[in-house]
């Protein structure tokens, strides 16, 4: 097995792909890897990111709300729209 000089994946994910998977995975847009290890692994995105968050021991958030108190300190969502 060869050894990519910038491995993106946990090696316990690496070592279930081929070295054309996981070059397509590190290849990927940063924001198209999940799909790409996804594709790789014969699975949905969902799964993709529980089995690589389980990897290395880290949760996955399902509440994305804000803290009530720090809504104040962030601007209002119609400043970040750009026209």
């Amino acid at each position: 097995m060869s050894v990519f000089a910038e491995e993106t994946l946990p090696e316990t994910l690496a070592a279930r792909l081929t070295d054309e998977q996981r070059q397509a995975v590190n290849d990927a847009p940063r924001g198209a890897r999940l799909a790409a290890l996804g594709a790789a692994l014969g699975m949905a995105e969902s799964e993709a990111l529980a089995l690589l968050a389980a990897s290395v021991s880290l949760d996955i958030a399902s509440n994305l709300e804000t803290d009530p108190e720090a809504r104040g300190i962030l601007p209002p969502a119609s400043c970040m729209i750009s026209k």
